[in-house]
């Protein structure tokens, strides 16, 4: 299934994407359509890549590779959406 990209979600993309060494990509993750998002971020060859909802832009992982000092560092997102009346009640 072809990931269908909200308006605002595909305007940032195609901004993204014109920065030079930065790639974006179609993925799936958890069974569901990501796109991967690919940049590196510092002359030593460490990598930033960060996975959103290909729907609705919401980070899924963000990861960070440091090939100089072989290390990896990954984290994960929850994203859920919350009323006042949510918080007001302190259920969240």
């Amino acid at each position: 299934m072809e990931p269908v990209y909200r308006p605002r979600v595909a305007g940032v993309l195609r901004l993204i994407s014109t920065i030079p060494g930065v790639t974006v990509e179609d993925s799936t993750t958890g069974g569901q359509p990501t796109l991967t998002i690919t940049a590196g971020v510092r002359t030593d060859g460490t990598q930033h890549v960060l996975t959103i909802n290909a729907h609705n832009g919401a980070p899924v992982s963000s990861t960070v590779n440091s090939p100089e000092t072989g290390t990896t560092f990954t984290g994960t997102y929850e994203v859920s959406r919350v009323t006042v009346a949510d918080i007001s009640a302190g259920t969240t």
